[in-house]
């Protein structure tokens, strides 16, 4: 529900929770927009999976120490100089107990820097659809619900974590 709130006209950062290995085909075809996914750089050098990140010119997030983080942390600007909207599970991964976990911040960095605005996005019944560490699927019920999109008012610091505690309370008031 509210696709439409999806600005079609200026770069966004979209960001969603992340509950199953299922959520980044869903979004895909759900999205009204074409966008850019920021993944773990491990990702790509999966067989089928890294043909596709690299094909679709996904931004690719090293996370084996603090330098090749804060290094790689300005690639998911890239898209949005360029007009084109980035979409990121700032959770980073999910976890075995069904939950919703801290938001890591570069999303809500990459969205207060370039002035795009961030569009919150609850996705509902995946975890159920297809459960961590199985590879079993269930029929299920799914819900995504597109929130308004949060404009930055500021450009420092408490703004980021303003806009990274918005999109969170809406995700979580949305995936039960």
């Amino acid at each position: 529900a509210g696709r439409d709130r999806v600005p079609s006209g200026e770069p966004c950062v979209l960001v969603a929770n992340h509950a199953s290995f299922v959520d980044p085909a869903l979004v895909m075809g759900l999205l009204p927009i074409d966008v850019r996914f920021a993944v773990k750089g491990r990702l790509s050098r999966y067989p089928f999976l890294g043909m596709v990140i690299r094909k679709g010119e996904h931004i690719r997030i090293e996370k084996r120490d603090l330098s090749a983080r804060i290094e790689g942390a300005g690639d998911i600007l890239a898209p949005l100089g360029v007009g084109e909207s980035l979409f990121v599970f700032p959770e980073g991964t999910f976890d075995v107990a069904p939950r919703l976990l801290p938001f890591r911040l570069g999303a809500f960095r990459a969205a207060v820097d370039s002035g795009c605005p961030i569009v919150p996005v609850a996705i509902r019944g995946t975890r159920h659809i297809w459960p961590a560490e199985t590879w079993l699927l269930r029929p299920g019920r799914i819900t995504v619900t597109f929130g308004e999109p949060i404009r930055a008012t500021g450009h420092d610091w408490p703004e980021i974590v303003r806009l990274r505690d918005e999109a969170r309370a809406f995700i979580s008031r949305h995936v039960g």
